[in-house]
């Protein structure tokens, strides 16, 4: 829980911040209309946080004998 919570405050910081990062260019392509670079940074925020599932569930695999 605490992976997902944390990759939601980092994207959203960087969206209110709005200085660099993945959420300026969300909002910023969003406020420009590019819809094409909107979709592509929503398709990597979603990648980022399917990898960081996976490589946690592995991890967690290896660590916990129960799992």
């Amino acid at each position: 829980m605490a992976l997902a919570i944390s990759l939601i405050v980092v994207l959203g910081s960087e969206m209110i911040a709005r200085q660099s990062g993945l959420g300026y260019y969300l909002f910023n392509s969003l406020e420009m209309g590019l819809y094409e670079m909107t979709y592509s940074v929503l398709i990597i925020i979603s990648g980022i946080g399917l990898f960081l599932d996976v490589i946690f569930s592995l991890v967690m695999r290896k660590v916990l004998i129960w799992v």
